[in-house]
């Protein structure tokens, strides 16, 4: 009789912490690559970005692509190729990202969405401060 107070226990805690967490849908496409689209629901803690989405949903590699090390460098195997002009880009909820994915937060039942696309983007390299704390 305890092991089923516990198993029933255990499994009211794993509904409890889930109804602290937030869902949210993500899609990768792939563009001209011959790849199938990636469409997952994810479960993430309150305060989750695009990144840790994309992380829960695929295999996702970091590097510096344009301006940051926490860019977006692959999803799957498929990389930003700078002289092909090819870049990771996501949409929340259907608009363009107005940040770097790394500091989007997310709410519950948000939509990522990445794009593999050809583009030309202007990179600026990030402003690093001077000991003094002016750039």
């Amino acid at each position: 009789m305890t092991v089923g107070l516990w198993g029933a226990a255990s499994f009211l805690g794993a509904e409890d912490s889930q109804d602290r967490m937030i869902q949210v849908q993500v899609e990768v496409n792939y563009g001209s690559q011959d790849i199938p689209p990636v469409k997952k629901r994810v479960w993430l803690k309150p305060g989750s970005t695009v990144v840790d989405a994309t992380r829960a949903a695929a295999k996702l590699k970091q590097g510096v692509v344009c301006c940051d090390p926490r860019d977006v460098e692959a999803i799957n195997g498929v990389e930003c190729d700078a002289k092909k002009k090819s870049w990771w880009i996501y949409d929340l909820n259907g608009k363009k990202g107005s940040t770097g994915a790394y500091n989007c937060r997310l709410q519950n039942g948000d939509r990522v969405t990445w794009n593999y696309q050809v583009m030309a983007i202007v990179c600026r390299p990030p402003v690093i401060p001077s000991p003094s704390g002016k750039p």
